[in-house]
């Protein structure tokens, strides 16, 4: 097997592979071949495709592109842990588990994409592999990432509060008023300008007690302090004004709840960030997400992956990145699938995330990483920065506070007070970065 190509552009392998479609005419009726080779998923593709052999041949060139870019033979890495799946339009996707992935994790390899082509008698692959040492240990003890670390924008000396983003959270209800105040202070210390609790009218004055530097905007509910259809032009007003919104911090289970959300989405043109119950609430339904008027970021644990995809829990923790990253391409949203090594991916590219530990899982922190995600895709950055810049700092917030109280004794809030500490680290490490120093000794504290 040839030796991977290497581009010049430093973090990136390239691997080619062609086949002659004539070799598949008769191996497609070895079934001992068949099933070695290709997994349940790629052999009921190829039993529907108008032409077996030619996507045969395509499926099997690519599996050695892949193959090529993590530098190990196609029977080293394992037939069945290397798996071209396709999206609903039927594009190639690259999931790697076992030996492959090991392989993956060992080269840095935050991404793997995979083109396929016929031309007359060959299927041609092309899978282009991109490598990450951007996370580094540094002399603070925590694990940082240069490129987001320089990816951090500047604020405008002259600069205005609109300037840095008009976000709303819409959410809470009776008993979690909690939820939905905990993710506007989150947006707020994330540098948000403007911050909006969109609330069920009967807690507002609760959440207005909670939340003091941001606005609270009571609308019409049930009357017990939930939201229903009655909601739905009040929130959106709200909505109509601002950068980007958080729907479902503390929103709750009610039998409205579904169509509320559907009609949210289907006319909220804003950067949406699709948290907690306002995930459940799309539960097994796909064709919202599709129609969504705006770009929509998901994010779930695994018991609500599994909710929203049919899958058992066991198969979303056992496939995490390629469950994530079908569901992705399969809905046009971007999934951030929480858990150690969060997965960030918009169903093309897939990235880890490694900042964080068992503290964090606590009640509200998922609420604090939503309402700092939509800080940031408020104030203006690509979704995909944002999502994984929101992870990094949540991660390192959490890290941070693991120093002063523990994981044992660790709460929501504790993040929270971290991420000015967060900002201060970044900070240090880029200015020592852009002097050509090594990492920073940042003080975080």
């Amino acid at each position: 097997m040839a030796a991977p190509l290497r581009l010049p552009v430093s973090g990136v392998r390239l691997g080619i592979d062609r086949v002659a479609i004539a070799r598949f005419n008769e191996l497609l009726t070895q079934a001992h071949f068949m099933q070695r080779v290709f997994t349940d998923a790629e052999r009921e593709h190829i039993a529907r495709a108008a032409q077996p052999a030619a996507t045969a041949a395509g499926l099997f060139a690519a599996k050695e592109a892949v193959s090529k870019v993590l530098g190990i033979g196609l029977g080293e890495a394992g037939l069945s842990n290397l798996e071209i799946r396709h999206t609903r339009r039927g594009a190639p996707v690259v999931v790697l588990c076992g030996r492959a992935r090991e392989r993956a994790a060992l080269l840095g390899m935050i991404s793997i994409a995979v083109s396929i082509t016929h031309e007359q008698e060959v299927a041609m692959a092309v899978a282009m592999g991109a490598e990450s040492n951007s996370f580094v240990p540094s002399r603070t003890g925590l694990h940082l990432n240069r490129e987001l670390d320089l990816s951090l924008l500047r604020r405008d000396r002259q600069g205005y509060k609109t300037q840095y983003g008009r976000v709303a959270i819409i959410g809470g209800s009776r008993g979690m008023a909690g939820s939905v105040a905990m993710a506007a202070q989150a947006a707020l210390r994330t540098g948000s300008g403007l911050v909006t609790a969109v609330v069920p009218a009967g807690i507002g004055e609760v959440v207005e007690n909670k939340l003091l530097e941001g606005m609270v905007v009571g609308v019409a509910d049930d009357g017990a302090g939930h939201f229903n259809l009655d909601s739905l032009p009040g929130i959106l007003a709200v909505a109509e004004g601002c950068d980007a919104v958080a729907i479902g911090p503390g929103i709750g289970r009610t039998p409205d709840m579904k169509n509320l959300v559907s009609a949210l989405l289907r006319h909220c043109a804003q950067r949406v960030v699709l948290d907690a119950d306002g995930l459940n609430a799309l539960q097994g339904d796909r064709e919202v997400l599709r129609e969504a008027a705006g770009t929509v970021a998901l994010t779930p644990h695994e018991m609500e992956m599994s909710r929203l995809t049919g899958l058992p829990v066991e198969a979303v923790r056992a496939d995490r990145v390629g469950v994530a990253t079908l569901f992705a391409a399969d809905t046009g949203t971007f999934v951030v699938l929480k858990g150690a090594d969060t997965v960030i991916t918009n169903g093309e590219l897939h990235y880890l995330n490694a900042t964080g530990n068992p503290g964090m899982a606590t009640a509200g922190a998922g609420d604090v990483l939503a309402g700092m995600a939509t800080s940031l895709l408020g104030y203006g950055y690509p979704v995909m920065t944002a999502l994984r810049l929101g992870c990094y700092m949540h991660g390192l917030a959490g890290d941070l506070a693991k120093r002063e109280v523990g994981e044992d004794g660790m709460i929501a809030s504790d993040l929270i007070a971290q991420i000015p500490a967060v900002y201060r680290l970044l900070h240090a490490v880029r200015a020592d970065q852009e002097k050509g120093e090594p990492d920073a000794e940042g003080s975080a504290g």
